[in-house]
């Protein structure tokens, strides 16, 4: 199946592109929180695959449970990022509801109660762990992850309304490395699960799409050629 191969891929660029980043301007607090966002995205490919490619249903639970190390840190830095460019000073608190998020995940059921085994398709071989079900305290952290996701994405929308020349570029370039994967990722993995549909949760393989779009903005050139 194609998921291990595209697995290892994603979370390869991911790595790249944080290191380069951050090695670019280690001290500006931009680029570190971009590498501390591949690092997330790293960690909850990481986790996917692993859940897929483990047999045994309790080390499959456990590393689907693990992934909200990482998952859940996503939407905080993200708008965290997105404000740094606004020279805001950002209450560090808007990560309280992150840890206690991956705390829960790890020690209960209340997020991830139990997985969903694949029937077989392009990306997962039959009986593979190709999902979670979700708990009652999902929907909460859905709606903590959707609010800092879009309140980033407006911040952004609105900078990108207010500057100009290459700034401008820059900021167009984070917002639609935010919309288009975004989007995608909000409706196979929120969506179509909420409704009965698995097999399709591949929003971690749009990270590297975030990551690129952002990447770029980072070395977009200061004179268009």
């Amino acid at each position: 199946m194609l998921y291990p191969v595209l697995s290892a891929m994603i979370i390869a660029i991911n790595i790249l592109l944080g290191v380069m980043v951050l090695a670019a301007s280690p001290g500006r607090l931009q680029n570190r929180l971009f590498a501390l966002l591949c690092l997330c995205f790293v960690i909850w490919t990481s986790s996917c695959f692993m859940m897929t490619s483990s047999s045994d249903p309790e080390r499959a639970l456990f590393w689907a449970r693990f992934s909200f190390f990482g998952v859940s840190f996503i939407a905080p830095l993200y708008l965290h990022f997105i404000l740094s460019f606004e020279d805001r000073t950002v209450p560090l608190h808007i990560y309280l509801p992150a840890f206690v998020f991956a705390a829960l995940a790890s020690l209960t059921g209340l997020l991830v109660p139990g997985l969903h085994r694949s029937a077989g398709n392009l990306l997962y071989a039959p009986g593979a762990f190709d999902g979670i079900v979700y708990g009652v305290l999902y929907p909460a952290f859905t709606v903590y992850f959707i609010a800092c996701v879009s309140f980033g994405a407006y911040r952004s929308f609105i900078q990108l309304r207010e500057l100009s020349g290459i700034e401008q570029a820059r900021m167009r370039l984070i917002f639609l490395g935010t919309v288009i994967p975004g989007s995608i990722g909000g409706l196979t993995n929120v969506v179509l699960p909420a409704i009965g549909v698995y097999g399709y949760e591949v929003a971690e393989y749009f990270t590297v799409v975030i990551a690129a779009f952002f990447f770029y903005a980072f070395f977009y050139p200061e004179k268009k050629t």
